[in-house]
């Protein structure tokens, strides 16, 4: 059981991560390429506020990660701006929902753009949708 004090503190045990020390750090970058809007305020959370029915739009963010020896990770949140050509489910869920996703620009070109081109990436992690 979870108990939450006074001063907001929880009595929850803290798991042990063992994640090893090491001296080397990751420069984390913040792409904001994409938002979706039009999204039901429901869709988020309960109880319901009146008035308040559809949400601000919602960013969809894409964070490269950058090691010291010059490898780079790219963590794909982001929805491309051709995104009438992800699968047809997906698609068919946004309609559906009435969910309004703009992109001006695809990942790759920001990063071109940024002189980060698209062949230095060693590895993407994307969600799948």
């Amino acid at each position: 059981m979870v108990t939450i004090t006074a001063d907001g503190t929880s009595t929850a045990a803290k798991p042990a991560l063992n994640i090893p020390r090491s001296s080397t750090s990751l420069t984390v970058k913040v792409i904001d390429v994409a938002n979706i809007s039009n999204v039901p305020a429901s869709a988020l959370f309960t109880p319901p506020v009146p008035g308040y029915t559809i949400a601000a739009p919602a960013p969809s963010f894409v964070f490269l990660l950058e090691h010291p020896s010059g490898q780079k990770v790219l963590f794909d949140l982001g929805i491309r701006k051709d995104w009438e050509n992800l699968s047809p489910a997906t698609v068919e869920r946004f309609k559906k929902l009435g969910h309004k996703p703009s992109a001006e620009k695809n990942i790759s070109e920001v990063l071109d753009e940024a002189g980060v081109g698209k062949q230095s990436i060693n590895a993407v992690i994307w969600r799948r949708v």
